[in-house]
């Protein structure tokens, strides 16, 4: 009997429940025909199609029956059925031999997958090929091919902030500067603008004096967006500097000084659920407001007392009284959940002006895409200077000198030869600043550039030229985004001791470049 009448009559075997209907519960997988087909080394014929006149419809219809081109000796055959949707029996295929590749098909896959990958080999190099061929003699990409990287620490001796040479070039030593460590070497001070909505928190001037550290006087709205600290909650930064904030008061926690039972509810939700008088300062918070000894949650107090709700608790209790863990889970929400934190001094959060700024999720990185040598330190005689490759993100960096002009010409490829960064200490009034504190310290900042990013300003400082030397340093600015965006200052919050070079030494001059 042939393949085909086998399936057929069979089929026709097949009875119905006696209401003429094929439910689930009636057809059990186990219960379909089952077929062994004995003819050895055969090969299933082509879908084929098999009527069922003696089963009524619409349980069952004509049906296409799909199988394997594959050798079928002791393999099951299932048929399948086309059911209603709601009654349908499902038999898997998974008993059934998989297909397999002819060699000639699998060649061809071989053959097709080699030419993807030499065409997508091609594509890379042609396009590093352009890019070398561009840019040859603009950037010092051959550096990346002809120098091996070499990094390298140095004694601190030799500069005024623990260093690491990277083929020469002076980079920060991230693993041992703090924001305690970095010291301003000048003093000086700024009113910040008010805006017409007023800021909890928001310091109306900016002052520093020679020797302070950044710690005392940056705030965490200054670096937004740049280490990431706004995304630290107290007890990473705790464990960072391996302190144990049970054991500090509230008050070394700045930002709370003008936070709300309000404020304290949007940045720890689950607070709101507690009962006030279950939390000692949140307690006498509301006695120190109401007079009264208030219980229930604190939402429900928030609710029912509106001048409690927005009483800021350093107005009217000392938080030095109280453990800082003493409001339930303060230590494990992020800065940037608390109101107006932006105005937090560096120093006014547990441990964090102690943390070496690699434990931090950002750090400036320098952009050797543009490197030059300090081939002439020039005093301030100079004079008239046109070929400047230095200035501000606001007046762009080919702002010229006029007098006094002291600066140090570079040298490199024959584009960058003769090319002059501008002191800053000679020029300190190019245009910089945004928003609303762009008028601070009249919208001036010294004459620089940004080889470290936004997060700080390089600046030409002391030029001696009889010694061949040139200090640098860094410059700083005041920031406040979010609502409302105040923007940022000029960079002008400094000088901070940075790098010394030497005639001949190599610097990042980092991006853009437009040499007049």
């Amino acid at each position: 009997m042939s393949y085909r009448d086998v399936l057929i009559k069979e089929s026709e075997n097949l009875t119905m429940s006696d209401n003429n209907s094929l439910r689930k519960d009636e057809m059990k997988e186990q219960e379909l025909p089952q077929f062994i087909y004995q003819e050895p080394e055969e090969f299933a014929p082509k879908p084929l199609t098999i009527s069922y006149p003696l089963l009524p419809t619409p349980a069952f219809k004509e049906e296409k029956i799909f199988l394997p081109y594959t050798n079928l000796t002791d393999q099951q055959v299932a048929i399948c059925f086309k059911m209603p949707t709601s009654d349908r029996v499902i038999t898997p295929a998974s008993k059934l031999a998989p297909r397999k590749n002819t060699f000639k098909q699998q060649k061809q896959k071989e053959n097709l997958d080699r030419m993807q990958f030499l065409m997508l080999a091609g594509l890379i190099a042609s396009i590093a090929v352009h890019g070398l061929v561009k840019y040859w003699g603009k950037f010092n990409i051959s550096s990346l091919f002809m120098e091996k990287v070499v990094a390298q620490s140095i004694p601190a001796s030799e500069q005024p902030i623990p260093t690491i040479y990277v083929n020469g070039i002076p980079t920060p030593d991230w693993n041992q500067i703090t924001f305690r460590s970095l010291k301003f070497s000048g003093s000086g001070n700024s009113d910040v603008p008010v805006p017409e909505t007023p800021i909890p928190g928001l310091k109306t001037t900016r002052i520093w004096n020679e020797g302070q550290g950044l710690s005392e006087v940056m705030e965490l709205g200054d670096f937004e967006g740049i280490f990431g600290i706004e995304e630290l909650a107290l007890q990473k930064i705790a464990d960072f500097a391996g302190i144990e904030l049970a054991n500090l008061p509230l008050s070394d926690f700045q930002t709370l000084q003008w936070q709300t039972l309000t404020d304290l509810v949007a940045a720890i939700p689950e607070l709101g659920e507690i009962s006030i008088d279950s939390i000692a300062p949140l307690a006498d918070l509301a006695s120190s407001v109401t007079g009264q000894l208030l219980s229930g949650s604190v939402s429900s107090v928030i609710e029912n007392y509106p001048d409690l709700a927005v009483a800021q608790l350093g107005e009217y209790i000392s938080l030095s009284d109280y453990s800082l863990t003493s409001i339930p889970n303060i230590e494990q929400v992020a800065l940037k959940e608390f109101s107006n934190w932006q105005s937090t001094v560096i120093n006014g959060i547990p441990g964090l002006e102690n943390i070496p700024f690699s434990y931090l999720s950002n750090v400036p990185v320098p952009d050797f895409s543009f490197i030059g040598n300090v081939d002439l330190p020039l005093n301030a005689n100079e004079a008239n200077r046109s070929r400047s490759i230095s200035g501000s993100n606001q007046a762009g960096f080919n702002v010229s000198c006029v007098s006094p002009c002291a600066h140090i010409e570079l040298s490199g490829n024959n584009n960058l030869t003769g090319a002059q960064w501008i002191s800053g200490k000679d020029q300190k009034n190019i245009k910089g600043g945004f928003g609303l504190l762009k008028v601070m310290n009249g919208g001036k900042e010294p004459t620089g550039r940004h080889p470290y990013g936004s997060s700080f300003k390089q600046v030409i400082w002391d030029v001696q030229e009889a010694k061949g030397d040139v200090t640098t340093a860094m410059f700083f600015r005041k920031c406040h985004r979010g609502i409302p965006d105040l923007g940022c200052s000029p960079y002008f919050i400094g000088p901070v001791v940075y790098f010394t070079y030497h005639e001949k030494d190599p610097m990042a001059l980092g991006l853009p470049i437009l040499i007049p």
